[in-house]
């Protein structure tokens, strides 16, 4: 079980879309330097490069009009900061990109902003000013101490565009509070708006009030365990939370087919144990299992960290806070209805037997529906 978790797949993803241009930024307390980021098909519009007119522009096209090309760029890419504006130099380039969407990096350095404070002023026009109105230009934060990050593609800080040619950016990470306030709404909208973690958490509580006599169920005389079920749910949630880091922080790389397969294959567990328990698994196991597996098959929270993964610990504590708080108005809403329907004859076979099935059933459509439709 824990082999599968350990051995899904990746699907690669890109930050570079079609239409768009990047200002890469990496923020140290002795400056700030990056690169620009422009598929050369895009820089053709604004200066001419296609020599040969055969519908492409190749490296060696870009590299004969490179002083054009560079100042195209100057007083289109601009820093401010202290009342002042801070000089801008565009140094060695490098190609990466097949030939259909080749694209040159241009490193970008501000030699008078260091140390950098914490808030200045960019200013990105490129395309959207004249040649291609509809041209998305961003910065983003490639790297920063201040806020431990590395290596980020994806999370924009700036999106650049008429009427917003020229825009602030606080340096500063977000204020813990915030943080902590946003993933526990994070994780309670998990919960509450994922059909697989809502059949969880009531697949938790359907056998509750059935006790084992000689091999078969009878109905509890009063509820008891409730100490059992509060932990049953801790786990659950703990292990929702690991499975979610360990997909956000890439130490799992989960692919699409395989967070559908996690999704199902939780399901399937937990209705399996709940219609007759899993030889030679307690059932702390089976919900362990069917957390770990939601949590790597989650990849919204990776999405909704952005630029607060340099503070893994405050955001996991949060979400995990925000999913128990669901998982308990999830259970103070259904668990007074299967206290007050357990002694019905039909209670084993109709909800328990019957409710098992249909968690099984649904996560198999819901696969296939994600997969397929």
């Amino acid at each position: 079980m824990l082999a599968f978790c350990l051995t899904l797949a990746v699907w690669p993803a890109s930050a570079h879309r079609l239409g768009e241009s990047y200002l890469y930024i990496d923020v140290t307390e002795n400056g700030i330097s990056g690169e620009l980021h422009i598929r050369l098909a895009d820089f053709a519009k604004a200066v001419p490069m296609d020599a040969d007119r055969d519908g492409t522009v190749d490296d060696a096209e870009f590299r004969r009009v490179r002083a054009q090309a560079y100042a195209y760029l100057e007083g289109r890419v601009r820093f401010f900061a202290d009342g002042r504006e801070h000089e801008v130099r565009f140094g060695d380039f490098r190609f990466f990109g097949d030939a259909s969407g080749r694209q040159v990096a241009i490193a970008v350095s501000l030699p008078t902003l260091g140390p950098p404070p914490d808030v200045i002023e960019a200013e990105y026009r490129f395309l959207f000013d004249g040649p291609d109105p509809a041209h998305r230009t961003m910065l983003i934060q490639s790297s920063s101490t201040r806020l431990r990050i590395e290596q980020n593609e994806t999370a924009e800080s700036l999106v650049f565009g008429p009427g917003a040619e020229r825009q602030s950016l606080d340096l500063r990470p977000r204020p813990k509070t915030q943080i902590l306030g946003d993933f526990f709404l994070h994780g309670m909208r998990q919960m509450m708006r994922s059909v697989p973690h809502l059949c969880v958490v009531v697949a938790l509580i359907m056998p509750w009030f059935l006790r084992r006599d000689d091999g078969r169920r009878a109905p509890t005389g009063a509820f008891r365990g409730g100490l059992t079920l509060l932990l049953f749910a801790a786990v659950f949630v703990a292990a929702l939370a690991a499975g979610a880091a360990l997909s956000a922080f890439d130490v799992v790389e989960v692919g699409r087919r395989e967070v559908f397969a996690a999704c199902a294959l939780s399901l399937g567990l937990l209705a399996l144990d709940t219609w007759r328990p899993v030889p030679g698994a307690g059932r702390a196991l089976v919900v362990l299992a069917a957390g770990l597996l939601l949590g790597l098959a989650s990849p919204v929270f990776g999405n909704q960290l952005g630029l607060d993964r340099g503070f893994p610990e405050v955001a996991l504590i949060a979400f995990a806070g925000g999913t128990m708080a669901s998982v308990a108005v999830i259970t103070a809403f259904v668990l007074p209805l299967f206290w007050l329907t357990r002694t019905f004859p039909a209670y084993e076979f109709a909800v328990l037997r019957g409710g098992s099935v249909a968690i099984a059933g649904l996560g198999v459509l819901w696969f296939a529906a994600r997969l397929w439709l």
